[in-house]
């Protein structure tokens, strides 16, 4: 059901035939994302339980972390002789996909709000943030900061390049397991006629997991944790910074190019990679900062929490995550 000025009105779709989940997979990505899957493969400095990871030891992490969702919120897709969906989630994909299109459908009117941000001192639009930071997202950090002094915005944004250089293309790896088509192949599948939404030159890709929701979340935690003591000295910095981590993410939904529940799965991964990843000690001090973020200033987390239904187990397993 979707909500039009008060109202709950049926979306337009065609109907589910059964709880089987017989969708295609998104399919191959191009030559480009796959040459750097498989030459970039481990994230710098990355640990397993606290020690250092070969690329079979990352890889395995990845599928463990595929299947732990496929339980509870997307299945993975298995190749071979019978390819299938495989996990417990694949019974409720349907479902979830349909709740996705209800919340896109709503969320949509928040690509042209104006100003951008919980406390409106923002005057670009989603829209406009959306379209910039298409290839690369932290330059859009700029926009919400205004306070940082020139010298402590270019630190920020190179800890944050920093950052999704040393993760390297890992959002990929996930994508490649988990193969869910986007919404504007299911839109057509479903039969809904009203679905829109923006193009996206990054957005050739398996829609789960979403790679700007992630990057924007793990950037922004290295870029705090990085200068946490003198963001401390500017009021609402870390705040700032928060509210932009979670909006690269959220602005990509707002545009119909991923599901809320990409975001969801990003959320899910990035607090993992906060107890494995380059954060060192302050791992728990990024996984505080996130969580902060996600739970407090996501406009995507809040609109399924509001919806409840299908979103109720997978955000429950998100919550376990919190510090």
């Amino acid at each position: 059901m979707v909500t039009r000025k008060g109202k709950r009105t049926p979306i337009q779709r065609a109907p589910l035939s059964s709880a089987t989940l017989d969708w295609p997979p998104y399919g191959h990505m191009n030559a480009g994302f796959m040459h750097d899957v498989w030459t970039r493969r481990v994230p710098l400095n990355f640990r397993v339980n606290g020690v250092p990871t070969d690329e079979n030891g990352f890889a395995r992490w990845v599928e463990s972390l595929v299947g732990h969702m496929a339980e509870f919120l997307w299945p993975r897709y298995v190749h071979g002789a019978t390819p299938h969906w495989n996990g417990a989630a694949a019974l409720t994909a349907k479902d979830l996909t349909i709740a996705d299109f209800e919340l896109l459908k709503t969320l949509r009117a928040k690509l042209v709000e104006t100003p951008v941000g919980r406390d409106k001192s923002l005057t670009q639009t989603h829209k406009a943030l959306f379209f910039s930071e298409d290839l690369k997202p932290w330059p859009t950090y700029a926009s919400y900061e205004t306070a940082l002094t020139p010298e402590l915005l270019t630190k920020m944004q190179e800890a944050m390049v920093k950052t999704n250089f040393n993760f390297g293309p890992a959002p990929l790896r996930f994508k490649a397991l988990q193969q869910r088509p986007r919404p504007y192949q299911m839109a057509l599948l479903l039969g809904i006629r009203d679905f829109a939404y923006e193009w996206a030159q990054s957005a050739v890709t398996p829609s789960i997991v979403s790679g700007h929701s992630l990057q924007g979340l793990l950037a922004g935690a290295g870029a705090y944790t990085t200068h946490m003591l003198e963001l401390a000295k500017v009021a609402s910095a870390p705040q700032h910074l928060q509210q932009w981590a979670v909006d690269v993410g959220d602005r990509r939904v707002f545009a119909g190019v991923h599901y809320p529940s990409d975001n969801l799965a990003s959320w899910y991964v990035a607090l993992h990679m906060c107890d494995n990843y380059v954060y060192g000690e302050l791992g728990q001090e990024a996984k505080h900062f996130l969580w902060q973020a996600i739970s407090k200033r996501s406009l995507v987390f809040e609109a399924m929490v509001q919806h409840g239904g299908i979103y109720d187990a997978p955000l429950a397993e998100l919550r376990k995550l919190a510090p």
